[in-house]
């Protein structure tokens, strides 16, 4: 990513059709002082009600270094 603003994106796939649902969960830090939040894919699985993955995605964001950082997870499944 950049050091002004960052954006990037990384798809991890299971073979065969993607599915019905699709569901997120993010991690959020800022000034590199304070994190929370949960980006693990059971949160993002269970926020949709996704009880088998068939897909996995990772997005982080980044503003300015360490500002304000976002890492989320997106799954899709059924």
């Amino acid at each position: 990513g950049g050091s002004l603003y960052g954006s990037v994106a990384r798809p991890e796939s299971v073979p065969g059709e993607i599915g019905s649902k699709e569901g997120s969960s993010c991690q959020k830090a800022y000034l590199a002082l304070v994190a929370t939040g949960d980006a693990s894919v059971e949160a993002a699985a269970r926020s949709a009600g996704v009880s088998e993955v068939r897909s996995v995605s990772f997005e982080r964001t980044n503003v300015l270094g360490s500002l304000y950082q976002a890492n989320c997870t997106r799954v899709t499944g059924n």
